[in-house]
C-alpha cells in the first residue's frame, strides 16, 4: 500500500527522535554551565546559557564617569540616564553573545539545523 511506512522504519524514526531528545536535554544541562562575560563602558556582565544574569559589576571607569557628570553640576536625571544606558548596553551585548553560544551548541546536536527553524516546520 502506498503511503504506509514499514514498521521497522517507524521504530527507527522513534529511536532517532528519542536520541535527539536525549541530546537536547544534555545540551540544556551543559548550557547552564556556559557563561559569557563582557565589559562595556565600565560595566561588567556575566550571563549563563539560560540567559540569566549571574553578575553585574561596575569598574572604576564607570564610577569616574558618573563622578564627572556630577562635578559638571548635571542633574541627577542625567546621571541616572547615563548609568541605565551603560547597564542596558552591557546586558544586551552579553545576551547577544550567549545566544550565539546557544545557537552553535544547538546546531551541533541537530546536525546543523537551527532548532527554531525545525519548530517552524510544524506551525
Amino acid at each position: 500500500m502506498k503511503g504506509m511506512q514499514k514498521p521497522g522504519n517507524m521504530m527507527g524514526m522513534m529511536k532517532q527522535a528519542k536520541d535527539m531528545y536525549s541530546k537536547m536535554k544534555n545540551t540544556q544541562k551543559m548550557l547552564k554551565k556556559k557563561t559569557v562575560e563582557i565589559e562595556s563602558e565600565g560595566v561588567s556582565v556575566v550571563m549563563n546559557g539560560n540567559q540569566n544574569l549571574i553578575s553585574l559589576k561596575f569598574n572604576d571607569e564607570f564610577i569616574q564617569n558618573l563622578v564627572k557628570i556630577t562635578e559638571k553640576n548635571r542633574s541627577a536625571n542625567n546621571i541616572k540616564t547615563k548609568a541605565e544606558g551603560a547597564i542596558l548596553k552591557a546586558i544586551n551585548i552579553a545576551n547577544k553573545d550567549i545566544k550565539k553560544v546557544i545557537e552553535k551548541e544547538s546546531k551541533n546536536i541537530s546536525g546543523g539545523l537551527n532548532p527554531a527553524d525545525m519548530m517552524n516546520m510544524f506551525k
